[in-house]
């Protein structure tokens, strides 16, 4: 399972739409699941949903990063 990580435009943006590209060429390439590098930021949930989009029933192993440790 190769890690993937995510796009930035010129604006320091997330590009999303060269993600999903991303995605659908390591998947088009015959890869078994999908490896994902730090996901941060309100972002997250849009990032996961073309995760499960593009995978359908391949495994991914997200990995979630948080700006602090305080709880509550």
């Amino acid at each position: 399972m190769p890690a993937v990580t995510t796009k930035f435009k010129d604006d320091d943006t997330l590009d999303l739409e060269m993600f999903a590209v991303n995605i659908k060429a390591q998947l088009d390439a015959g890869v078994n699941g999908i490896i994902l590098g730090d996901i941060l930021g309100e972002e997250r949930k849009r990032i996961l949903e073309i995760i499960e989009t593009g995978i359908k029933n391949r495994p991914a192993l997200p990995n979630y990063k948080e700006l602090n440790t305080v709880v509550g």
